[in-house]
């Protein structure tokens, strides 16, 4: 491949996903040298992508691909003459952009059973991650990057980089609540049931880490569900626990990389906590661990030894809630983790 190529990068899904494909915008630029490397995401989460070192220009795209914007998104995208494509979609969305790009090889994801049009686009088929879910992602994805041509034993961790308005941004925020010195950051929210970890052991977390470290910053998406949830964490905290209300991701980034410590359930926060190399500690009970924990520099995963547990299912309990999280003791579980980690964390400094 010549060295004045181009690659497209795609990811069409939640934040997670794409924090987690990261790793592949590292390896492609340390293989193909010279090239210029585009990433393509959904409009709100272009902040995670932005200011990485190794992409040379970024797109938002519109969750509606009608025929029209299609149409307006090929024009644009065929003058790049993209030689690789890599979609991590898994979606019809992501393949009709793949296509749009002219890409002379396309990568993606096999779709489960019959689906003609996505399984038609890819050039370069990699298996389903549903078939590997014991797998990390980040290697899931890393094989796209071995299918054109990369070599390396591991994946590289997940890394985002702030936007150099991140850190004012979060400066002039902990400001505005009076905060000063070392705090933590929680995300004890989920956007269905069978993630949550219940008031009585969360607000257990709350209080231990305001005692131990500082102010705990509560962070959710600010409706009236996560916000009523937080308040029994902070009523079960002893009224301690700072609740945030929805934040912009920029302002969430430079507080994650100025926190002493993050903890938080199977989520957005994790991931992007730990790809900003702060200190996390991960809440799991019915979602799988192997294939979804976060990937940093010091990243610790606290679950049950219930046998039933990963069955992503959940709802065991009934109305959503799941066994294995009801049963995660803080002090059996939790605290030992959280007290081995704050051993080794230093008492000054953003992280790395």
């Amino acid at each position: 491949m010549p060295n004045t190529a181009k690659i497209l990068i795609i990811c069409l899904k939640h934040l997670g996903d794409v924090v987690t494909t990261t790793p592949v915008i590292s390896l492609l630029h340390d293989k193909f040298t010279g090239c210029e490397i585009h990433y393509a995401t959904y409009p709100e989460a272009l902040p995670l992508v932005t200011s990485h070192p190794g992409l040379a220009k970024t797109f938002g795209i519109p969750r509606h691909l009608g025929l029209s914007r299609l149409w307006g998104l090929y024009r644009e995208l065929a003058p790049e003459r993209y030689h690789f494509a890599l979609d991590f979609s898994e979606g019809a969305r992501g393949a009709k952009l793949s296509l749009a790009s002219r890409a002379t090889i396309r990568v993606g994801y096999r779709c489960k059973g019959f689906h003609l049009f996505r399984n038609g686009i890819p050039t370069i088929p990699i298996p389903s991650r549903q078939d590997e879910a014991d797998r990390p992602v980040t290697e899931c994805h890393a094989d796209f990057a071995r299918a054109v041509g990369c070599r390396f034993e591991k994946a590289p961790l997940p890394k985002i980089y702030p936007s150099p308005k991140a850190a004012a941004a979060a400066s002039e925020y902990l400001e505005s609540i009076g905060v000063e010195g070392p705090f933590a950051v929680a995300h004890l929210t989920a956007t269905d049931d069978i993630r949550l970890w219940p008031p009585r052991h969360a607000g257990k977390a709350v209080a231990f880490l305001s005692e131990r470290v500082g102010p705990v910053l509560m962070v959710s998406n600010g409706s009236e569900r996560e916000t009523s949830f937080l308040k029994l964490v902070s009523h079960e905290a002893g009224d301690r626990g700072i609740g945030t209300g929805a934040l912009p991701l920029d302002t969430l980034m430079g507080l994650l990389r100025k926190a002493r410590i993050f903890i938080g359930l199977d989520s957005l926060g994790g991931h992007m906590a730990a790809a900003l190399s702060c200190p996390t500690l991960s809440i799991f009970g019915p979602s799988r661990e192997k294939h979804w924990a976060p990937r940093g520099p010091m990243v610790e995963i606290a679950h049950t030894d219930r046998a039933c547990r990963s069955c992503v299912t959940g709802g065991c309990l009934g109305g959503g809630l799941s066994a294995c999280l009801d049963e995660l003791d803080f002090d059996e579980w939790v605290r030992p983790k959280l007290t081995a980690m704050l051993a080794h964390i230093g008492d000054e400094g953003e992280n790395a």
